[in-house]
């Protein structure tokens, strides 16, 4: 304790501690008061500011006062900072308001059986109980009482541990019942709150991961409040709580797990959390879909355990570059450090064309300046870990969702033994492949077919790399199974999967889809004519991805973020994908034996009569 610290110990000592704590109340409330009605009045006029200051104080400080008297008495000894905490946060109008409910209040204390410890505790959060009733009821014609309203929150007081001076019962009032940033909820928010209170304290008792809950509720819906709704809220309770109680949950882990996602929808960046909570908030359409496939990407690593692994390996490169880029998750950096590879690895006579994409990358969002285009950086020893940087910078590399070639692990066990079955090859053949895009298709379907909203990160996480997986198996086929391929099953599986995730469509049109297989690949004229039909319809979505990505990138004001990231996106929407591998399919694959060598020399040179054919076949139809 300091000199100053002590004389005014000192000076207050000889007065009466209520009054000296209640006196320091009204310091701080005007004080935390004043603050927001200067931000929120800063435009009036002097003279209007004045007068509605001395009116606010002298109304507020009463009420304050009052409420605080009738509350409390020196047998009490109520918890003067909490309480003071919850009154600052209430304005003059709201304060009268719970000012009404006090009788009320100490009468529903008077005939309840709770402990003193109990009473102190709702005591204690009143500003915020009353406030919260007077939100949920105003403008409700069924107005329940407000006694009606205590009890369930009583029981909820009485599950919660002790916990200490941050994780206390009554902070969690205070993370429930007002929001940690602007201190007011409105009635839809409120009610979310509550409910969720209500469930998540029936599966825990801890106030640490009570308020855990919360407060990413709190930091999702700040970010797309647009997704807020009653079927999220419903995933949440259903699917996110219960994983909120594991510490090795992205759910449950309390860590920078959001990077810099405060910005309006992503385009500040996609943190890991972001991501997560976005899968159970997005209703399953193809447009759905393809939005959440694109945000795995965006996120570093989608799966936790990679996520803090990309993390950790970043502060072993802090002394090369700074590391926040990657620990915000900053839109284009996944971009960039691929490409940081890539130029390492590049052949003497590609070099210069692999650092011109780097720096075509950085200069886009230029995190690291210029020290990422030297080699020598790139082979020296670490001093943290005691390797090359190159080495640190390849697991980053490896780790990322993009580049990510470990089967991820949902919580359908068929999917997993699919999955896994596909990821034994490093190069999958087509026949393990199918079975796990027929499975997936299906999973698809049956969600769009419930209107459902929301799959598991997992869920989505493979999704993507199924889409890969196949991309690199319809990559290698050879021509001899191109050649009959459009009039399989197979062939109308993956066009079905491609539909499903690479679309801006609001909805899968099963009946036309069909038409469009039967008539324009199966009954097609040749293997010519079907994969010039399915190249073209392929065209078509992708140009529809690209129009939406725009919409997507205005909608965020078209920031810097914003741009990078919709840039990132038609890249990826029109390459390493099965979108693209099927647009691909017009051209001949390599063949296996002479007889496909001989079969496609034959069709190669039959080409300048192949309209005559068409022709004749057009017309006999």
């Amino acid at each position: 304790m300091d000199n100053q610290e002590q004389e005014l110990e000192d000076f207050f000592s000889d007065w009466n501690e209520e009054e000296f704590q209640y006196n320091q109340l009204l310091y701080d409330w005007d004080k935390r008061f004043y603050n927001s009605w200067w931000s929120d009045r800063r435009y009036w006029s002097d003279e209007k500011r004045e007068t509605e200051k001395n009116k606010d104080f002298s109304v507020s400080s009463e009420a304050a006062k009052r409420i605080y008297i009738a509350l409390n008495t020196e047998k009490d000894r109520s918890p003067y900072w909490e309480m003071m905490g919850y009154l600052s946060k209430r304005s003059a109008k709201e304060l009268l308001e719970a000012e009404k409910l006090v009788p009320e209040f100490m009468a529903f204390l008077q005939k309840s059986d709770m402990t003193p410890e109990q009473q102190l505790k709702l005591k204690t959060v009143f500003p915020h109980i009353a406030g919260s009733y007077v939100t949920l009821t105003s403008e409700n014609d069924k107005k329940i009482s407000f006694t009606e309203f205590l009890k369930p929150m009583n029981g909820i007081l009485q599950k919660l541990e002790k916990g200490d001076a941050y994780y206390s019962p009554t902070m969690i009032f205070d993370r429930y019942m007002s929001d940690y940033y602007n201190c007011y909820l409105d009635k839809t928010r409120l009610a979310m709150n509550l409910t969720l209170l209500k469930e998540a304290s029936k599966q825990t008792s801890s106030c640490k991961i009570l308020q855990g809950i919360e407060d990413d509720f709190s930091a999702y819906a700040r970010v797309f409040p647009e997704t807020v709704n009653a079927r999220f809220l419903a995933n949440y309770v259903q699917h996110i709580i219960p994983r909120s109680l594991h510490k090795d949950d992205i759910f449950g882990a309390q860590s920078n797990k959001w990077g810099c996602g405060r910005g309006k929808g992503i385009a500040k960046g996609v943190g890991a959390a972001t991501y997560a909570y976005k899968c159970y908030a997005t209703d399953i359409t193809p447009r759905g879909v393809n939005d959440l496939v694109q945000m795995s990407y965006e996120t570093l690593a989608g799966d936790f355990k990679n996520f803090e692994s990309i993390r950790k390996d970043a502060l072993l490169l802090n002394s090369w570059f700074p590391r926040d880029p990657i620990h915000d998750s900053a839109p284009g950096v996944n971009d960039i450090l691929t490409k940081m590879v890539a130029y390492y690895d590049a052949a003497p006579k590609d070099k210069e064309s692999a650092l011109s994409d780097l720096k075509k990358a950085s200069e886009k969002m230029p995190f690291w300046g210029d020290k990422i285009y030297h080699l020598d950086k790139y082979d020296e020893i670490n001093p943290r870990s005691n390797e090359k940087n190159i080495d640190i910078l390849r697991r980053i590399n490896r780790d990322m969702s993009q580049n990510n070639n470990e089967a991820p692990l949902t919580e359908n066990a068929r999917l997993n033994e699919l999955a896994q079955k596909v990821g034994q090859r490093e190069a999958p053949f087509m026949f393990d492949v199918m079975p796990l895009v027929v499975a997936v298709n299906k999973e698809i379907l049956s969600a769009m077919d419930k209107k459902q909203t929301g799959f598991s990160p997992e869920m989505v996480n493979l999704i993507a790399w199924t889409d890969r997986k196949l991309a690199q198996s319809l990559n290698d086929m050879d021509f001899e199974r191109q050649m009959g391929f459009y009039k399989s099953d197979d062939c109308k599986e993956v066009l079905k999967f491609s539909e499903l995730v690479h679309s801006p469509k609001e909805k899968f049109d099963a009946k036309e889809f069909e038409d469009f297989y039967q008539n324009k690949v199966k009954n097609a004229f040749d293997m010519e004519e079907a994969y010039q039909n399915i190249a073209q319809r392929q065209n078509e979505n992708l140009f529809a991805l690209y129009r939406q990505y725009d919409k997507d990138c205005h909608a965020m004001d078209d920031s810097d973020g914003a741009k990078v990231m919709t840039e990132a996106r038609k890249e990826r929407a029109g390459s390493g994908n099965t979108l693209k591998s099927l647009q691909n399919m017009t051209l001949y694959k390599e063949p296996s034996t002479k007889i496909g060598m001989r079969e496609k020399q034959e069709r190669e040179n039959r080409s300048p009569y192949r309209a005559v054919m068409l022709k004749e076949f057009y017309k006999g139809r």
